[in-house]
C-alpha cells in the first residue's frame, strides 16, 4: 500500500468511526421541560396510592412502570419503577443544575427511574447530580 493510500484508507476510518458519535433522535424536545424561578410554585409532599401497573413506550416496547411522572417535580418521595416524562416542571438553577436542591425530594434504595430527558436513560443510585446529595459515601 502507498503512503498516500494508508492515508486515505486511515481518513475513511475516521469518518466511519466519527459518525458513530453523533447525537442520536432525542425522546423529549428542548421546549418540553419547564423551568420555574418561584420556589413556592411547588406543591408540598404528597403521598401517591400505588395501584396497577401503568405502560409507557421505550425503544418502541410497552414497560410497565408503577408511576409515570409529569407535571411539577420538586416535593417528591419515589419507590418502586417510575418514569419521568418530557412535560416536567422543575426548578430553575443557577450554577449546577441541581432542581432538587430545596426540594423534600427522595428515592427509595432499590428504585428505577427512568428519564425520558435524558433518552430514556435507567438510573439506579438516585438523582445525586441534581440534588447536590453524594449517594456514594
Amino acid at each position: 500500500m502507498t503512503k498516500f493510500e494508508q492515508i486515505l484508507f486511515i481518513l475513511i476510518l475516521c469518518t466511519f468511526a466519527l459518525s458513530a458519535c453523533d447525537r442520536q433522535k432525542t425522546v423529549c424536545e428542548d421546549t418540553d421541560i419547564t423551568y420555574i424561578d418561584n420556589p413556592d410554585y411547588f406543591p408540598a409532599l404528597e403521598e401517591v396510592e400505588s395501584g396497577a401497573a401503568l405502560f409507557v413506550e421505550i425503544n418502541k416496547k410497552m414497560t410497565a412502570v408503577d408511576r409515570i411522572v409529569t407535571g411539577p417535580i420538586c416535593n417528591e418521595h419515589w419507590t418502586g419503577k417510575v418514569y419521568v416524562a418530557c412535560d416536567i416542571e422543575i426548578a430553575a438553577w443557577g450554577e449546577a443544575p441541581r432542581f432538587f436542591e430545596e426540594c423534600d425530594f427522595t428515592i427509595e434504595p432499590g428504585a428505577t427511574i427512568i428519564v425520558a430527558p435524558h433518552n430514556n436513560e435507567p438510573f439506579y443510585r438516585g438523582c445525586s447530580c441534581h440534588t447536590g446529595e453524594d449517594l456514594l459515601e
